[in-house]
């Protein structure tokens, strides 16, 4: 008879416990704020402002995708031929696209040179500076010919930079500003002119 009223009041405390932790939970779930994309910033690793274009894509930590298709496609020479801002996807956004436009960027040495173009315009152009032609724009919105021909469109999303290529995908600046010897490099969180889809990069 003991025993069983000491389980019946351990279950009935453990029952309150848990009503109480899941009742908390819910609270914080909803206090919580989940972090905006353009929010989550990360470590570039060591880059100088001496290095060129490439030498700094080479060196800035979570570019290994782009690095690689840069090497596919023979760029270096390209983005260290002039001044340019490039807008550069970390490897998360890579895995954002589908199987066949991932597996395309790895060995389509053509689909490759279009695709990283489309992420490079003439120029440098610093953060500030395209705010400021963002906000100065009747619309909001101002486009940039990539080195590819394509276009992208420039607008600011809850006060951050925003970019959306021809086909309407978006991607948000997170870490902007990285000045080299010819230009500048802005890292997104998306991939410019290629196919968004579910992709599990660890199965690649």
């Amino acid at each position: 008879m003991f025993n069983t009223m000491k389980k019946t009041t351990l279950s009935a405390t453990l029952l309150i416990a848990t009503t109480s932790l899941m009742a908390a939970s819910n609270a914080s779930a909803n206090e919580f704020e989940p972090t905006p994309p353009s929010l989550i910033k990360q470590n570039i690793g060591p880059v100088s402002e001496s290095d060129t274009l490439s030498e700094s894509v080479m060196k800035i930590l979570n570019l290994e995708d782009l690095e690689k298709a840069i090497v596919l496609a023979d760029l270096a020479e390209t983005l260290d031929s002039g001044e340019y801002t490039v807008f550069a996807p970390r490897d998360s956004a890579f895995w954002q696209l589908s199987k066949a436009d991932y597996t395309k960027l790895k060995s389509d040495k053509a689909f490759a040179t279009n695709v990283l173009l489309s992420h490079v315009v003439s120029g440098s152009v610093d953060a500030a500076s395209l705010i400021e032609e963002i906000k100065a724009a009747p619309a909001g919105v101002v486009s940039k010919e990539t080195l590819s021909g394509a276009t992208i469109q420039f607008s600011l999303s809850d006060g951050y930079v925003q970019l959306m290529d021809e086909t309407g995908t978006t991607s948000e600046v997170t870490t902007a500003d990285l000045t080299q010897s010819n230009g500048v490099i802005h890292i997104i969180n998306g991939v410019m002119g290629a196919t968004t889809g579910t992709f599990d990069a660890a199965s690649s």
